[in-house]
């Protein structure tokens, strides 16, 4: 069999072609060939980065805290349910207590997405008097409920304010099953022991490792190591592995950046060209991040989906220039309408429920479309959660000061100033999975729109 090795040029022919994670390990494997792997371009289908996570393709990587009980130990439930995800999505002390995430911390190449954060305590008195309290309290309803002939009348005789609380705390306890006041006594306890180990200076029953388990459609891989790093530091070590390093920008069909996370650990320079970029939230401004992630080359996105606030997150250029843009949340207040009604994109779909926008203000939407000379297949859609006066009003208000107007029930039409048609329509929502209504979910049953359509 010939073992003689890939020519440099053919290497880079077949590394271009290939599927993002294979080059990913095969870099990994062969170090020799890693310099060119970095030099090819890469290509990729879905990216989706969050605070622990990494999705490429069909790979998922995500990083926890996996915590390998004593030999003899009993496994808590709590603890059980997390390591069979892949361990806790937060660091943990010497004790066992929670870390605050370091989302005051940024190093070169991460990316800040929000306002840094304060640190969370998560190991104060208070806490571990709440946690006793409960615990008392699930162990005594769990006894009188074996032992019904020892349950008393808690409010006879004079109680305080406090002990008539826990009392009333206690009856309602007591109303439910008994094994699920046990999975509580249970977690509680689970809760209980960082607080019991630093009481007693003692070392928790268990080793924590940081685990790496990568999901893909031929099964689970988990890779653990010492927990010598934060969470954090892992996820930007493996992210730096992965993008770091390349010679071209990534090439991503669809970015999927779910914004509600702080921070993105990523390498020095890391940009992506895409062609979609969307979130399962919503993305919110200031947008200074995600811009610093876009490659100038990717001048015009086909689809955003933005949260909207303030008139001045629509001024970005990158969010004015996809031709189909969806702002999923906005202020319900007219103030905003100027600005939402002037945006050039191609397609825009407002999800907001119940606008306060009246009848003239729907008109004005309708006039800025037809005389802005849009081009054939412009479509403003609004999702209303129901039929409402505003739209019903603005069909007669056009025929009023639109002599060329046509109309019927719950639709208009006028022709523009380059002699194409507007449409304005107001229909029930159909089928919300067909490509023009996905984005409108419950409770927008009926969608309101204007679009620019060709003269027969």
């Amino acid at each position: 069999m010939n073992q003689k090795p890939l020519q440099y040029q053919s290497l880079k022919a077949v590394l271009q072609y290939m599927d993002a994670n294979v080059r990913f390990r095969i870099s990994h494997r062969l170090p020799s060939i890693r310099s060119v792997e970095k030099f090819v371009p890469i290509k990729i289908r879905y990216l989706e980065l969050d605070e622990f996570r990494t999705i490429v393709n069909d790979h998922i990587y995500r990083f926890g805290v996996y915590r390998e009980y004593n030999s003899g130990e009993k496994v808590p439930k709590l603890i059980q349910n997390d390591n069979d995800k892949g361990g806790v999505q937060h660091d943990l002390d010497r004790y066992g207590f929670q870390i605050s995430p370091g989302h005051s911390i940024l190093d070169p190449g991460d990316v800040l997405l929000e306002d840094l954060r304060d640190k969370v305590q998560y190991d104060t008195p208070g806490q571990e008097r709440d946690l006793e309290v409960k615990i008392n309290r699930y162990e005594k309803a769990i006894f009188l409920l074996n032992n019904p002939e020892e349950v008393e009348d808690p409010f006879e005789g004079y109680k305080s304010y406090e002990a008539t609380i826990e009392a009333l705390r206690l009856e309602a306890e007591m109303k439910r099953p008994i094994e699920s006041l046990k999975t509580d006594l249970d977690y509680s306890r689970t809760y209980l022991l960082p607080f019991e180990c630093r009481r007693y200076n003692r070392e928790p029953p268990y080793t924590c490792y940081i685990q790496l388990t990568v999901h893909s459609p031929s099964g689970k891989q988990i890779h653990r190591l010492p927990y010598r790093m934060k969470l954090y530091e892992a996820v930007k070590r493996l992210n730096t592995i992965l993008f770091g390093g390349r010679r071209s920008t990534l090439k991503v069909w669809k970015f999927q950046l779910d914004t509600f996370q702080t921070i993105l650990r990523l390498p020095v320079g890391f940009q992506v060209e895409m062609k979609y970029l969307s979130s399962q939230f919503g993305l919110r401004g200031p947008y200074d991040g995600v811009i610093s992630m876009i490659d100038q080359e990717c001048v015009s996105l086909a689809e955003i989906q933005i949260h909207v606030y303030r008139e001045s997150d629509l001024e970005y250029p990158f969010i004015r220039s996809a031709k189909k843009l969806i702002i999923q949340h906005t202020s319900r207040r007219r103030e905003m309408i100027p600005a939402l009604i002037n945006l050039p994109n191609h397609l825009i779909s407002l999800v907001i429920s119940d606008p306060e926008f009246t009848a003239e203000d729907y008109f004005e939407l309708a006039q800025n479309w037809r005389n802005n000379d849009r081009p054939v297949g412009s479509c403003f859609s609004i999702g209303i959660q129901q039929e409402v006066e505003p739209v019903n009003s603005l069909f007669q208000i056009m025929t009023e000061r639109w002599e060329e107007t046509k109309r019927n029930d719950r639709y208009a039409s006028i022709p523009t100033r380059n002699g194409n048609i507007l449409e304005v329509l107001y229909q029930p929502k159909g089928d919300p999975r067909s490509r023009d209504q996905w984005e409108f979910s419950y409770p927008n049953n009926w969608i309101f729109r204007a679009r620019i359509v060709e003269r027969e």
